[in-house]
């Protein structure tokens, strides 16, 4: 299970860190609010190509007027079944 995602410069997100505590997690905001960024970022934690297929070079954040994303980072913590991170 994961219990912490923290995002560096990816897609939408300078920086971001969302705790989980066990429960169901909803995700809710307007259009263009990054939902689906969270999504992609767990999406890497696991075999294939991540939710949306993207290459690893149009994940990274821009800023208006950068032609290229910047080099970016997803990260979990896991808690194991028997209570172990």
């Amino acid at each position: 299970m994961i219990t912490s995602l923290a995002l560096t410069d990816f897609r939408s997100y300078a920086s971001a860190t969302l705790p989980v505590s066990g429960g169901t997690v909803v995700l809710h905001g307007p259009n263009g609010a990054g939902k689906t960024n969270l999504l992609e970022a767990i999406s890497l934690l696991t075999p294939g190509k991540g939710l949306r297929g993207a290459t690893a070079a149009e994940m990274g954040r821009r800023e208006p007027g950068e032609a290229v994303g910047r080099p970016w980072a997803v990260a979990a913590t896991l808690q194991a079944s028997d209570g172990d991170e």
